[in-house]
């Protein structure tokens, strides 16, 4: 049964990741972030950082530990973009 689990999270990380990136690489050229909702990537980064805390804690798999760290540095990066370009708007408009 842990070889389920193990093939589903490297699986949905598969997915994520390339999802994720071509996301903070779309919003790179648009310098834009209107119409990715937030919200989802807000939940996406809390819920996989406290996943990697509690991982950390419980001494798990190293493998389990990367997949979470990468899934969170994602959802970081989109909302770190969004922060940059709402600032970074507001400072040409004034």
């Amino acid at each position: 049964m842990d070889a389920f689990f193990d093939i589903s999270g490297w699986a949905a990380l598969l997915v994520l990741m390339p999802a994720t990136w071509m996301q903070v690489w779309k919003n790179w050229q648009r310098k834009s972030t209107d119409g990715v909702s937030m919200r989802t990537f807000v939940h996406l980064g809390v819920g996989l950082g406290l996943l990697l805390l509690l991982s950390l804690a419980r001494e798990t798999p190293l493998q389990i530990q990367i997949n979470y760290a990468l899934g969170t540095v994602g959802a970081a990066a989109v909302l770190l973009q969004h922060l940059y370009f709402n600032h970074a708007g507001k400072r040409e408009g004034e």
